[in-house]
């Protein structure tokens, strides 16, 4: 939140602060990503606010066991999207940036929200789309996928989730 002066030039060089801000949490200094970005109010209202963006965010407290079982899958998703130009994975403590779980986050954690960037048939604003499919990474990236017209293959990470763990068929061998 800007407290400064009502300068144009004052302004300016806030933005500016915050856009280099937002480009080092999303690694563009380092290059590709690795991991989910963590951010905070700063970078999540810059971040969020960037229209040539496609944002998924995971809000999520530590104490929330619920977070720490997703946060493999969650990661094995930021890892799939690492390097695109255009899409970023990112998670938010609520717990430090209460505000956001007032509005995206009101009806429990952990939730997950797609902030897309702007396009023609959303006026050139950017939108934002809740997420509210299975909670595994093969169907977060099916999502991302769609909703990014990107076509991404899930990278699989170690302690990581199936689609079908533990349906029928996967357990009687389909018999």
């Amino acid at each position: 939140d800007y407290k400064g002066r009502r300068m144009a030039g004052d302004i300016s060089k806030h933005a500016e602060e915050l856009v280099r801000k937002v480009d080092e949490a999303l690694g563009k200094d380092k290059g590709a990503r690795e991991v989910a970005i963590d951010l905070n109010g700063e970078t999540f209202h810059a971040s969020t606010h960037n229209t040539s963006l496609s944002l998924f965010v995971m809000f999520h407290s530590p104490s929330c066991s619920a977070c720490a079982r997703l946060y493999t899958d969650f990661e094995a998703v930021a890892r799939t999207f690492k390097g695109l130009p255009d899409v970023a994975v990112a998670k938010l403590n609520v717990d430090t940036f209460p505000e956001a779980a007032e509005k995206y986050a009101k009806y429990g954690i952990p939730s997950f929200v797609l902030f897309g960037k702007a396009d023609r048939f959303f006026g050139f604003k950017p939108r934002e789309v809740v997420y509210a499919d299975f909670r595994v990474a093969a169907a977060m990236v099916k999502f991302l996928n769609r909703k990014c017209a990107v076509k991404q293959k899930l990278a699989r990470v170690p302690g990581m989730l199936e689609m079908t763990a533990g349906m029928e068929e996967q357990i009687t061998g389909g018999q």
